[in-house]
């Protein structure tokens, strides 16, 4: 890697290891986003609750050097670097804080992978997702609020009523 440009990435980790490279990385000090969302555990009677990673196997991490760099790719569990071609990918600050309104926001959320037929792009301006940038589209007969997360091809889909929202249209 010859020019370094500090900002979030995303790694791939070994199956069901993200909260332990997660935590390995938050105590060399480099920042992590692990977004999860609230279920029902694998008990018969669904009374415990779980987190599950929103995108399994993969964690997002903001590095601010090439030790950063390297000490990341040096954890226990993580794979590699997401990469397009030969260069590690790069992950704007707007998809992180999207993605960090929407977990902390709306506990209905699901992700989608493949071909979604995205709606008209909107910013929501008022309420606890002010500031949002994403779409409004039709979706299993709703209307659904979806942020496209671009590196991994998936949208978060969000069930919230959009009549309580002042909407920017873009």
């Amino acid at each position: 890697m010859s020019f370094f440009v500090a900002g979030w990435y995303l790694v791939y980790t070994k199956p069901r290891q993200e909260k332990k490279v997660a935590t390995q990385l938050s105590k060399s000090d480099i920042k992590t986003f692990l977004p999860v969302f609230k279920n029902k555990g694998n008990r018969a009677d669904g009374k415990k609750l779980g987190f599950t990673p929103l995108f399994p196997s993969y964690v997002f991490v903001q590095l601010q050097s090439m030790t950063d760099y390297y000490t990341c790719a040096d954890t226990d569990g993580v794979i590699t670097y997401v990469k397009f071609g030969k260069k590690i990918t790069r992950v704007k600050d707007e998809v992180i804080q999207n993605i960090s309104m929407l977990v902390d926001n709306c506990p209905d959320i699901t992700v989608l992978s493949g071909n979604v037929h995205s709606g008209q792009k909107v910013r929501i301006e008022d309420g606890p997702l002010s500031g949002l940038s994403c779409e409004i589209a039709e979706h299993e007969g709703q209307q659904k609020v979806l942020v496209h997360v671009s590196v991994l091809n998936l949208y978060i889909v969000v069930n919230v009523s959009l009549n309580k929202y002042l909407i920017e249209m873009c």
